[in-house]
């Protein structure tokens, strides 16, 4: 376990490629500033997924191979996530000036929650509780 990797000096652009373990459960928690993120988690069994950052361009695609939990909190950002059909989902929504699309692609909504039409009966789901400021939010269904 590792709480904190640090590297480099402040000021200075970085850049990581982090692979990891596939055949066991994980849990990420991932802060950062003004940051640019492409998360792809499609091959992993994420169990639960914190992403905490500034302002921010993320992209993260998701696999069906076990149910997650997830929580975003950003400040000025784009977000972009990519849920396998199979995957039920529903996002839990607290933003304020956030555009998204997720009636376009079918989600319904009831008060600040959007579900996927199969959330019920999918074998594997995505529990998403979104926190975003100014934001431009994107569901691409694979």
């Amino acid at each position: 376990r590792r709480d904190r990797f640090q590297f480099g000096r402040w000021g200075k652009g970085h850049s990581w490629d982090l692979r990891l373990n596939n055949e066991i459960p994980l849990t990420l928690k991932i802060k950062t500033g003004a940051s640019s993120n492409h998360l792809d988690l499609s091959s992993l069994k994420v169990t639960y997924l914190d992403l905490d950052t500034g302002a921010s361009n993320n992209e993260i695609k998701f696999g069906d191979s076990t149910s997650i939990r997830a929580k975003i909190d950003t400040g000025v950002s784009r977000i972009k996530l990519f849920i396998p059909q199979s995957m039920g989902t529903r996002i839990k929504a607290d933003t304020a000036l956030t555009s998204h699309n997720l009636v376009e692609v079918g989600f319904r909504k009831e008060d600040d929650v959007y579900t996927s039409s199969n959330y019920l009966t999918a074998e594997t789901r995505i529990d998403l509780d979104l926190k975003a400021g100014v934001s431009s939010f994107r569901v691409e269904l694979y």
